[in-house]
């Protein structure tokens, strides 16, 4: 059976009509090192410490190694108290040892994350960890990084936050918004 040319015509009319009103995604190259200083880029650290004191609903933060997570987690905190936000890590994990417990392994770091970088109390984002990337006997990491704030407007790049991935290395990433898009974020 073939397409009715008038409804093909009606269904192509309001797909453009549809995206003709919707704000344009806004892509916007983030970067950090000692020549992020740039009129063409903005620090991640900055752009990120933005995103976190715009949060209204949700958070969700996957794959970074932190080692100063207090200063780019207080304006995160500070919305989770004002605003009721939820926050979902998904926490990278160094690997354990062959002899390590992989369960108590991971309790360690998740306490380890805690105690270093979340110095505030409650209340506490819900963290996930991939056990497939601590188990020694495996190859898997969880290297992607990214953080999506309120479904709408994310954060993709290479640098991790610690100090070498925020002030040493050249790391590069994008912040990417779309006013008009409901992504899926969060466990299924």
């Amino acid at each position: 059976m073939s397409p009715n040319p008038a409804v093909l015509g009606v269904l192509i009319h309001a797909v453009l009509s549809e995206r003709a009103g919707r704000p344009p995604t806004r892509v916007d190259l983030v970067w950090t090192g000692l020549e992020a200083r740039t009129a063409y880029a903005r620090p991640t650290a900055t752009v990120l410490r933005e995103l976190f004191e715009q949060a209204q609903n949700h958070v969700l933060i996957a794959g970074y190694s932190f080692d100063h997570g207090s200063a780019i987690f207080e304006p995160l905190y500070a919305v989770m108290v004002k605003s009721n936000v939820n926050v979902d890590i998904y926490l990278h994990v160094e690997r354990a040892r062959f002899h390590d417990v992989l369960s108590r392994h991971i309790e360690h770091e998740v306490a380890t994350f805690f105690a270093a970088n979340w110095p505030f109390g409650t209340p506490h984002p819900i963290i996930y960890t991939a056990p497939r990337t601590v188990d020694p006997r495996l190859k898997e990491s969880l290297h992607a990084k990214c953080c999506v704030v309120d479904e709408r407007i994310a954060i993709v790049g290479s640098a991790n936050f610690t100090d070498r991935g925020q002030s040493r290395n050249i790391e590069a990433g994008a912040r990417i918004e779309d006013r008009s898009a409901t992504w899926i974020v969060g466990p299924a």
